[in-house]
């Protein structure tokens, strides 16, 4: 009986101190294609999935998706203007802005949900690819990624150890201005990252490179503070991962599965407290996967498609997780 009280005191502590999620999945209607490495934004409390790759890969993927969560629908839209995929992807207003991508691109286009139209803006200053980007106030923040290498822009025809360049830049872009800022570069480069804006700073979390090899996932966290120009350490993950989906609930971070190795992924969920500075590994994702495309609206977490383990297939699943934080 008392092994019984210590461990209810223990759990009790936990879902107090810890944050402890109980995540629930809702399988949701297929997007129309299989894909992976697309990208998703939120417009209106409907969701848009852009570009990527197919099982039927011939070159860079410009379908656009709008998924309605409210009806479980989908709705073809107009065309992307340049088929691109490990791109960063930001809603400013009611409109997406889609920066670099592979192959190796500096180009800026915006889609208009409301005209369903395409625009194009200002080029980032450097061509970057396996990139990410955050938002604070209205103002788009683009780190990392991979630049200057010396090869087509086809993994299969190049050594990528040899000739890819791991980025530490940090660029701001205002859509106001239509101006780009170089900013204080990121301490520790990398590509396949991901970002999340809470409170005033850039958590920039996990990804991929290092002196062993440029694809070894990364636990390094660390934090941008735009008002100061500085950076600084966090706490790392408590495992490596690069590929991940990601939400912001109640002041803490969720990561989604994710390569934790080549060829390996995870289908744990991860929790960071920021006022604690401290991770904890929650319940299970429906399915391993990475590179999905992924939004939040809500309380709610969309995971669109994505790939297997080793690469050999693309999916077209959809499942929608309810975030159940206990404060």
């Amino acid at each position: 009986m008392k092994n019984k009280w210590l461990i209810l005191i223990i759990t009790l502590i936990c879902l107090t101190v810890c944050g402890y999620s109980q995540v629930t999945w809702e399988k949701k209607t297929d997007i129309p294609i299989p894909i992976s490495k697309a990208k998703a934004s939120v417009v209106k409390d409907k969701i848009y999935i852009m570009g990527g790759v197919t099982p039927s890969f011939r070159g860079f993927s410009t379908a656009n998706f709008e998924y309605d969560p409210k009806n479980d629908s989908w709705t073809k839209k107009e065309d992307m203007p340049t088929g691109r995929t490990n791109y960063a992807i930001a809603t400013v207003g009611d409109k997406i802005y889609l920066i670099g991508g592979d192959p190796f691109l500096n180009k800026v286009e915006v889609y208009d949900p409301i005209t369903n139209m395409w625009d194009t803006v200002r080029s980032m200053p450097s061509k970057r690819q396996h990139v990410s980007c955050a938002v604070l106030d209205n103002k788009i923040y683009v780190i990392g990624g991979l630049e200057d290498i010396c090869c087509p822009p086809f993994p299969e025809r190049c050594n990528w150890e040899k000739c890819a360049v791991i980025s530490n830049k940090n660029q701001v872009y205002d859509p106001k201005t239509d101006t780009w800022k170089n900013l204080s570069p990121m301490p520790t480069p990398r590509h396949g990252l991901d970002m999340v804006s809470i409170h005033g700073k850039i958590y920039v979390i996990g990804g991929m490179g290092d002196k062993s090899s440029m694809w070894t996932p990364l636990s390094i966290v660390e934090a941008y503070d735009p008002s100061t120009d500085t950076w600084s350490k966090q706490q790392v993950l408590p495992i490596p991962r690069d590929g991940y989906a990601y939400s912001v609930q109640n002041d803490k971070i969720y990561v989604f599965g994710g390569w934790i190795a080549e060829k390996k992924q995870s289908d744990d969920i991860l929790i960071y407290n920021i006022d604690l500075n401290s991770w904890t590994i929650s319940s299970k994702i429906p399915y391993k996967t990475g590179a999905c495309a992924y939004a939040t609206i809500g309380e709610k977490i969309y995971l669109f498609g994505g790939d297997n383990e080793d690469y050999t297939e693309i999916y077209s699943k959809v499942y929608a997780g309810t975030l159940g934080l206990i404060k």
